[in-house]
């Protein structure tokens, strides 16, 4: 079984605080530069 939730937003314990990766993307929209979010693509269930 798949332990990620790709159904609803993550929140509680399915959330993961990405400190990281948010201050790359706050300091690459800073420095002037465009950035594109994309979600995953859901798995195919057999």
């Amino acid at each position: 079984m798949n332990p990620f939730n790709y159904i609803s937003i993550a929140e509680g314990d399915n959330f993961y605080d990405r400190v990281d990766e948010t201050k790359r993307i706050v300091d690459t929209l800073k420095g002037g530069n465009n950035i594109v979010l994309m979600e995953p693509l859901p798995c195919k269930r057999r």
